[in-house]
């Protein structure tokens, strides 16, 4: 949910109810989210739509949407690193280094190529930092690149040529994630500057109802449409982002079944 103090406190009443009547995970899970809510509500100085304090919108939409693919790009390269360790932990090395390192290389290769591709500001304050590694694309993809080839190699060579066919199908269906991860996933991140514009028309329309006659009841009325409103959406969104651009890459084809449990 957009940052706004008010919102925040729906969702901490809201919180408190699921775990007076026993739903505790639920509860935890909503007293998380207001708390986050409620954290970039007192930066930006909302309260239900109404700015208490702040210089109002301090960047552009396309700003904002060029940290929303930052954000993404970096969301995803940490998934793949995270992965690495995994592998590393279960003892995994040679997979690890042979078939997903570089695999990481190349995602941070070509997701810096595709940011390149976009008109970055380099002059808003922590964007120009963190697109530093943009600098490096072309020298990521000679790495990634070189690595792809000779990892897989030296893993077959280890454990012998008839292992060249599984290693290399899992090395294509690697190769295949990184490309849309790079690109349409990336560009997927968009949608979270999208829920900004979204609430700042919400919000002036709802501001307009104050200079009718009962506009004050109106007001609190669309202002509770519109946390609802938002809530699914970014729930949704939120939902979709976390599984498919992160957890999906921890997905493994062994292991007993999961059996989703009820909350």
């Amino acid at each position: 949910m957009y940052g706004d103090v008010g919102y925040g406190l729906l969702l901490l009443l809201m919180a408190l109810v699921l775990m007076r009547l026993g739903k505790r995970d639920w509860g935890l899970i909503w007293l998380m989210t207001s708390f986050a809510v409620i954290a970039f509500g007192l930066y930006y100085g909302d309260f239900f739509g109404i700015r208490l304090w702040g210089n109002g919108v301090e960047y552009t939409y396309m700003t904002g949407i060029a940290a929303a693919l930052l954000f993404g790009f970096y969301i995803m390269l940490i998934a793949f690193l995270l992965k690495i360790a995994n592998l590393i932990l279960a003892g995994e090395i040679d997979a690890a280094l042979g078939v997903y390192a570089p695999i990481a290389v190349l995602y941070a290769a070509i997701g810096s190529l595709t940011l390149r591709l976009i008109n970055m500001p380099l002059d808003v304050p922590g964007l120009g930092l963190l697109l530093g590694i943009t600098n490096y694309a072309r020298e990521l993809l000679y790495v990634g690149s070189a690595w792809v080839m000779a990892g897989p190699i030296a893993v077959g060579l280890r454990y012998g040529l008839s292992h060249m066919r599984v290693i290399g199908n899992e090395m294509a269906l690697a190769l295949i994630e990184v490309f849309i991860s790079a690109t349409a996933n990336i560009l997927s991140f968009a949608r979270l500057e999208i829920v900004h514009i979204a609430h700042g028309f919400f919000s002036a329309s709802a501001k307009a109802l104050l200079g009718i006659p009962g506009g004050i009841a109106l007001y609190i009325v669309v202002q509770l449409l519109i946390a609802a409103f938002e809530g699914f959406l970014t729930t949704i969104q939120s939902l979709r982002l976390i599984y498919y651009e992160t957890l999906s890459k921890f997905y493994r084809g062994a292991g007993r079944l999961f059996e989703p449990q009820s909350l």
